[in-house]
């Protein structure tokens, strides 16, 4: 009885070993694209990735920085499932506001740690979506003179 235990524990920790690995995070990204009508996101090169979920649920926190150049500029920021989710242009104090939060309540002293080429500038003009106009289900901000995306999601598993 013990030997089976034991092999049972084994192969639960070999399996949900596998089943956190992933390296790149395409495949939440691939879902945060789905999620938001914004299929062609997962275009992007991952320049960098930060993953924040802990837990059985797998709930948390992702940031990611992505090199959008080689998306083509007919396809960039297509909303392939809603006319009403769309880009918007010009400085948001409310959304800045939303995001700092976000980064403060969820990334914490993670952030701190981040380069500070893959931290948001809120000097530098954007364009932005947001899911939620009171805090960060997914957010996203481009800077065109970069051509940098960062989206940034709250998953609650």
């Amino acid at each position: 009885m013990e030997k089976i235990f034991n092999k049972f524990i084994f192969c639960l920790s070999i399996f949900s070993t596998l089943g956190c690995h992933n390296d790149t995070g395409s495949r939440y990204l691939k879902d945060i694209a789905t999620g938001t009508g914004f299929k062609n996101i997962a275009d992007g090169k991952i320049l960098f990735f930060f993953n924040g979920l802990t837990g059985w649920d797998a709930s948390g926190s992702l940031y990611y920085v992505l090199d959008y150049s080689n998306v083509d500029d007919n396809i960039r920021f297509t909303n392939t499932t809603s006319k009403e989710r769309f880009f918007l242009s010009g400085r948001d104090s409310k959304f800045e506001s939303i995001v700092d939060d976000f980064v403060l309540d969820k990334l914490s002293n993670n952030y701190n740690y981040f380069e500070e080429k893959y931290k948001i500038d809120w000097n530098q003009p954007y364009i932005y979506y947001s899911a939620n106009e009171e805090y960060v289900g997914t957010a996203m901000i481009y800077y065109k003179e970069t051509e940098l995306l960062y989206v940034l999601s709250y998953i609650v598993g």
